[in-house]
């Protein structure tokens, strides 16, 4: 099975310039605890997760308007391509403190996720909850 088989497809994104109150507002509309960051060519630059937004924006007291370029975290995300081998992908992600992988084509555009709880599902199972959404 490949990651295609699994990802979920990412939607909603932001750009380094957006405010933490946007980013938070994706959230809200995605129903997810994370937002892919993107640059203006859609390439992957990394993750804003609510943690993120928390800890930077809330606990440093900085304004909503803070672009998530300045809080977006320091760790780098586990990146994989749609055509890796999920197996591959499971043995990688053993080693890291990861809540999702996103998966990025060719042109390192942010074109899915998958999350750690999505590894224990089929494809099937895993598609049936994107249309539930």
């Amino acid at each position: 099975m490949f990651c295609r088989d699994l990802m979920q497809p990412v939607i909603l994104k932001c750009r380094p310039g957006d405010s933490a109150q946007t980013c938070a507002l994706v959230m809200e509309l995605e129903r997810t605890d994370q937002v892919p960051i993107v640059d203006d060519d859609e390439c992957f630059l990394g993750v804003v997760t609510d943690r993120d937004l928390a800890l930077r924006v809330v606990g440093e007291n900085l304004s909503p308007r803070t672009p998530v370029g300045e809080i977006m975290g320091s760790d780098p995300p586990l990146v994989c391509a749609p055509g890796d081998d999920l197996a591959e992908l499971k043995s990688i992600w053993s080693t890291r403190r990861a809540q999702s992988a996103w998966v990025v084509d060719d042109a390192h555009r942010c074109v899915g996720t998958i999350r750690a709880r999505d590894l224990h599902r089929s494809p099937e199972e895993s598609n049936a909850q994107t249309f539930r959404r």
